[in-house]
């Protein structure tokens, strides 16, 4: 054997002792690696491959009301957008179940107070299928997300509040309830809870942070009466939902229908008065709401009307404080200087009234923020049409207009965009009616409006039998195309029409239907499906036609929509269904071909949208902006 063989031969011989000394050091590495491999495959089939989703763009809730806005984030931590929203079962408000004692019975058996007609849902955004769903007491019209963990479990959960005094705090991932309103001690039954303001201190020492509330505003009073019972604000424990200390009354002692703001780290704005209510917008210190000094300083007061609509909060001219931009329900809309506490401008619009938020964004592209506005020309409860407008940040100036027959409430959405490095934000809105552009004709017959779904708040004195119930009309004495949802991308030079949405049709005839839209609800953009577009999310409740002049048997359907926000391409989007389908989740499309057919949509997408890149992290991509504070962030 010669000396490169015996060298070969100890090397072979030592390897079994090497391997024994290996397999306690494998074992750890195995140990060690394992858990990490299998959370890197959790984390790739989480997320989906967008090619192989099948996509539903919509998602009927039948013999249901929303007038909710409408939240987005990943609940099922799948790393897409999901869905938030409220909804009313319409047939407990028309069957009047209310005092029912079977109804009483249900709402005890789920441990919610009665009627229990309110439902919060939880819906997957790329199918629209429905992950959970919990009863409260009535409708729910503001949720706030992602901003406050009520447990301290290091999630983030959600806070819905609305009519009927229906408050909850809840965990978004499982759909549960962690408390609701019951605990409150000074909460009215028939009053509202507004948007909720997440306080920068924790007032109970419990180690989360507290919010601030208003409670008010009592529908079933005549709008001719002017003598109210005040609003209050209230503190509550994130934790427990506990009152915390007194409420501070309106010190105006008039209603409030305003959701308090922030403004800075330790102020609170706050608005009294309503349709025909005088009032003003306030402001005080926490430490004032919580030691109970009635020390405040008026920023904006109004003699006839009230200020309900919450105000934004922004540095318009750059001088690093944030400026207030007020809207009074009498048509005043005045930008407020945040260092001397003055008007920077005001536009009065006469005889107009404001019912939705304004949308901030930089349109015009001079690097200052302007203002998306959409009124109504009358006075509550009768409109006879509406403007949409673009005001100019510096100088209130009218930048763009658009008016409309119809009446319009819901608050428009910013699309924020960049061309070139400079901001070229656009704007989402809704309307109804045709698409083409219409104005106003003195023919036109106003409704009558309600403050919420149908007869829950007790507006039974609107039944003014202007139409008598008695008398029979057929679906075609309607016109579909004053029925049916449009909604508009816009950039002050042109306007795409991004998506028609048309009400239940009737089953005896493809054009044909009883139902007109209730414009109450707001929209949200995010990308939910994960093709890298960004959508927009809408639900609209179309409610029987012959309602709006008589409150005998109410009708509501809800419908939940996504559409592509693509910019680049030109589709076809419309949502259309028979009443008899939409309780089976079916979508018929040869009606949606019959339709397409009928409708002149534009055959090319906007013409400067070269070199437009959409912002990921909008921010005011939903009500009262992304982190529903009323603030607007150019960037996050």
């Amino acid at each position: 054997m010669n000396e490169e063989e015996e060298n070969f031969i100890q090397d072979t011989s030592v390897r079994p002792s090497r391997e024994k000394t290996c397999a306690p050091c494998c074992v750890i590495f195995s140990l060690l690696i394992t858990p990490i491999i299998c959370i890197i495959v959790i984390y790739l089939t989480s997320k989906k491959d967008v090619s192989t989703l099948k996509y539903n763009d919509s998602l009927w809730f039948p013999s249901a009301g929303s007038e909710s806005c409408i939240r987005l984030m990943d609940i099922n931590g799948d790393g897409l957008d999901d869905i938030i929203v409220a909804l009313t079962e319409v047939t407990v408000i028309t069957t009047n179940l209310q005092n029912d004692a079977n109804r009483s019975a249900f709402c005890q058996t789920i441990n919610v107070e009665s009627p229990c007609s309110g439902i919060v849902y939880g819906i997957r955004g790329y199918d629209f299928s429905i992950l959970w769903s919990f009863r409260v007491k009535a409708s729910i019209f503001e949720i706030v997300c992602d901003i406050i963990d009520v447990n301290n479990d290091g999630y983030r959960d959600c806070i819905g509040s609305g009519r009927q005094g229906t408050l909850v705090a809840f965990d978004p991932r499982l759909g549960k309830p962690f408390w609701d309103n019951s605990t409150i001690k000074t909460r009215h039954s028939l009053w509202n809870f507004y948007n909720p303001v997440i306080l920068p201190v924790d007032v109970d020492q419990d180690n989360i942070n507290d919010f601030l509330i208003s409670h008010g505003g009592n529908p079933t009073i005549p709008s001719e009466i002017h003598e109210r019972d005040a609003g209050c604000l209230l503190i509550i424990s994130s934790r427990t939902g506990n009152q915390i200390g007194e409420p501070f009354w309106m010190p105006d002692k008039k209603e409030t229908y305003m959701s308090p703001v922030l403004y800075g780290n330790s102020t609170i704005l706050f608005g009294t008065g309503g349709e025909t209510v005088s009032g003003g917008l306030y402001s005080i210190s926490i430490d004032n709401i919580i030691k109970q000094n009635n020390q405040y300083l008026t920023i904006f007061k109004s003699f006839e009307k009230g200020v309900m609509v919450p105000p934004i909060v922004l540095d318009v001219d750059h001088d690093g404080i944030d400026d207030i931009l007020v809207s009074c329900f009498d048509g005043t809309l005045e930008l407020i200087n945040g260092r001397t506490m003055k008007p920077i401008w005001t536009r009065i619009f006469p005889r107009f009234e404001f019912y939705a938020t304004p949308a901030p964004g930089d349109f015009n592209s001079d690097s200052f923020v302007d203002f998306m506005l959409i009124l109504n020309y009358g006075e509550w409860d009768r409109y006879d049409y509406s403007e949409t407008l673009v005001i100019d940040g510096l100088t209130g100036e009218t930048l763009w207009k658009k008016t409309s027959t119809f009446s319009e409430f819901t608050s428009p959405l910013t699309l924020q965009m960049t061309k070139h490095g400079e901001y070229q934000d656009s704007f989402i809105y809704r309307q109804r009616g045709e698409t083409a552009e219409k104005f106003y004709s003195n023919t036109t017959t106003s409704s009558i409006l309600f403050h919420g779904i149908g007869l829950q708040d007790g507006e039974i004195h609107k039944n003014e039998n202007l139409i008598s119930s008695t008398t029979n009309y057929s679906c075609d004495q309607f016109r579909l195309n004053d029925s049916i949802v449009n909604i508009y991308l816009t950039n002050i030079k042109e306007t795409r029409l991004i998506a028609v949405i048309y009400p239940p049709m009737n089953n005896e005839n493809n054009l044909c239907s009883n139902f007109e839209p209730m414009e109450r609800s707001g929209g949200s953009i995010g990308d939910l499906n994960g093709d890298g577009i960004l959508d927009t999310v809408d639900i609209t409740t179309f409610i029987s036609k012959l309602t709006s002049h008589n409150l005998d048997n109410f009708i509501a359907h809800s419908l939940l929509t996504r559409f592509s926000l693509n910019i680049n391409k030109v589709e076809h989007q419309i949502i259309a269904n028979y009443e008899k389908d939409i309780f089976k989740k079916t979508i018929d499309q040869n009606l949606i071909d019959l339709l397409i057919r009928t409708i002149s949509f534009p055959t090319q997408p906007i013409n400067n949208n070269k070199d437009l890149q959409m912002i990921a992290k909008q921010t005011w991509n939903s009500y009262l902006g992304r982190f529903s504070d009323s603030h607007y962030y150019r960037k996050i």
